[in-house]
C-alpha cells in the first residue's frame, strides 16, 4: 500500500489522522468535523466526574463519547480488535467478569444492581476501546494530551476554589471540588480519585515533554500545577501511584538522560523540604507523618482499609464458587462499606471466576505494554506507566466502573500500540465514486502495515 494511499483523513483542515483508512478524503465532511470535536471534548472532560447528569452516574464526557460512537456507527465501522490479538482475551475476561457477577447476583437477590453496573462496565471496557481503536495513533495521541490538559485545568479550578475565589462564588460550585476536610477533589470530586487523575496526567505530560510533543516550558508549568494539587489531595495512594508511574516511565525509557531525571526527581522535593518551605496542611495531617515515621498506620484511612481487607479474606472462604452479588459486600460487612481493593471485591461479590477475569484484564494490559516496550522503548514506557498507575489504585479502590479508571489507560495503550491492526474501520461506501484514485483505497480487509 503506497504512502499516498495511507494519507490520513482530515489532514487538509489541520487534524492529522482522524480515521485510519478513508474510502475517500472527507476533508469537508461535517460528520468528520463533528467526530473530531466530540472526541477531543469527550477526552478532555474524561476526568471531570462532577459534570454528570444528576442522580445518574453518566458524565458529560460519557455523553460526548457515546455520541462519537453513534457517528462512527452511522458513517464508519467500529474497530473490532482495538487491542490487536489481545482483544479476544480482553473480551473473554470482560464476559467472564460480568457473567460471574450476574450469576452471583441472581443466586443472592436478583439482577437489580447488576443491571445498573454492567452497562457501565461495558461502556468502559468494550465500547470505548472500540471507539478509540477506530482512529489513527496520531489523532489518539492528541486526544491523550487533551485528557492531560483537562486534568491540569481541573486542578487549577480546585486550587482556585480553595485559595483564590471569593466565598460567594464558591457557594455556587459543587462542595466536592474542595472537601470539608480541606482535601482538593477538583472536578474528579474525591481526593483519592483526583490523586489518580493527577497520576495519569503527570505521566502523560512528562512523556509529552520528553518526546517534545509539548514545549518544555508548558510541560514544567503543567507539572508544577499537578505537583501542588497532588499534595493538596492528601492522598497517600495518589502520591505512591504518581511516583510509581514516573519511576516506571523514566526507567523504562532508559537512555543517557536516565541518571539526570532520577537526580532531578529526588533533588527538587529534597531542596524544597530542606529550605523549610511550608507543606499543605492536609498533606502534613494525612501523609507527612506516615512518610516521616515509615508507618502506614498513620496514613489517611489505612487502618480502616486494612481491617476491611482482612475481613474480605474471611468472607472469600464462602464465595469461591458463588459470590455475594453486585454491591452486596457492604451489606454483610461489619463496617457497612465495600473493601477498597478491586480484585478482592470481585472475589467476594463475583466469586473466583470474577477475580481471575480481573487479573486477566490487568495481565493483558501489562502484556501489551511490555510487548511494545520490546519494540520501541518510548511508546512502551508510557503504556507501562499508565498501567502501573491503574494497578496501584486497583488495590485501593472498590468499584472501577466509572469511566475515569480504565478508559484513560486503554486510550494510551491504543494510541501507542505497535501498528494499526489489520482490520480497521472503513467508511461505508458512497454512491458516487471518486473520479481520481488519489484518495481511494480498496475495500478489502487488507492491513495497514
Amino acid at each position: 500500500m503506497t504512502q499516498r494511499a495511507l494519507r490520513p483523513a482530515g489532514s487538509t483542515f489541520g487534524w492529522d489522522g482522524a480515521f485510519v483508512r478513508p474510502y475517500r478524503a472527507p476533508s469537508s465532511s461535517p460528520a468528520l468535523r463533528l467526530q473530531i470535536a466530540l472526541m477531543l471534548a469527550g477526552c478532555g472532560l474524561m476526568s471531570w466526574h462532577l459534570l454528570r447528569v444528576p442522580a445518574v452516574n453518566v458524565t458529560i464526557s460519557d455523553l460526548l463519547l457515546i455520541a462519537a460512537t453513534v457517528v462512527v456507527l452511522v458513517r464508519y465501522r467500529l474497530s473490532i480488535r482495538p487491542l490487536g490479538t489481545l482483544s479476544y482475551i480482553w473480551i473473554l475476561c470482560v464476559l467472564a467478569f460480568l457473567g460471574a457477577l450476574l450469576a452471583s447476583s441472581m443466586a443472592s437477590y436478583g439482577p437489580g444492581r447488576w443491571v445498573v453496573v454492567a452497562p457501565q462496565y461495558i461502556l468502559s471496557l468494550v465500547v470505548m476501546p472500540m471507539l478509540f481503536g477506530s482512529f489513527t495513533k496520531l489523532f489518539l495521541k492528541r486526544c491523550l494530551l487533551w485528557l492531560a490538559y483537562g486534568i491540569v485545568v481541573s486542578q487549577v479550578i480546585g486550587l482556585a476554589v480553595k485559595y483564590a475565589l471569593p466565598v460567594t462564588i464558591n457557594e455556587f460550585l459543587p462542595d466536592k471540588v474542595v472537601l470539608a476536610n480541606g482535601r482538593i477533589g477538583a472536578m474528579a470530586g474525591e481526593g483519592n480519585w483526583n490523586g489518580a487523575m493527577i497520576g495519569f496526567g503527570t505521566v502523560i505530560i512528562m512523556h509529552a515533554s520528553l518526546t517534545r510533543s509539548l514545549h518544555w516550558l508548558g510541560g514544567i508549568a503543567c507539572l508544577a500545577v499537578l505537583s501542588w494539587a497532588l499534595l493538596e489531595t492528601g492522598s497517600v495512594t495518589g502520591l505512591f501511584a504518581t511516583m510509581a508511574g514516573l519511576a516506571t516511565l523514566i526507567l523504562a525509557r532508559g537512555g543517557r538522560s536516565l541518571a539526570g531525571w532520577v537526580l532531578l526527581l529526588v533533588a527538587v522535593p529534597s531542596l524544597y523540604v530542606s529550605f523549610g518551605y511550608p507543606m499543605p496542611e492536609i498533606f502534613e495531617q494525612r501523609v507527612a507523618g506516615a512518610l516521616a515515621s515509615g508507618s502506614l498506620e498513620q496514613a489517611g484511612t489505612f487502618a480502616d482499609r486494612s481491617r476491611l481487607i482482612a475481613e474480605s479474606w474471611e468472607i472469600a472462604d464462602d464465595t469461591l464458587l458463588v459470590g455475594l452479588g453486585v454491591d452486596q459486600y457492604r451489606v454483610v460487612s461489619s463496617d457497612g462499606a465495600p473493601v477498597h481493593n478491586f480484585p478482592l471485591l470481585a472475589l467476594t461479590e463475583g466469586g473466583l471466576l470474577a477475580a481471575i477475569a480481573v487479573i486477566g484484564m490487568f495481565l493483558a494490559m501489562f502484556a501489551m505494554a511490555l510487548a511494545r516496550l520490546g519494540e520501541e522503548r518510548s511508546s512502551g514506557a508510557i503504556m507501562l506507566a499508565m498501567v502501573v498507575v491503574l494497578a496501584v489504585f486497583s488495590l485501593a479502590i472498590p468499584h472501577m466502573y466509572t469511566r475515569i479508571w480504565f478508559p484513560p489507560v486503554l486510550l494510551a495503550l491504543i494510541a501507542y500500540r505497535s501498528v494499526d491492526a489489520a482490520f480497521r474501520p472503513v467508511p461505508r461506501p458512497e454512491p458516487a465514486m471518486p473520479s481520481k484514485g488519489d484518495h481511494a483505497l480498496p475495500r478489502s480487509g487488507a492491513g495497514d502495515a
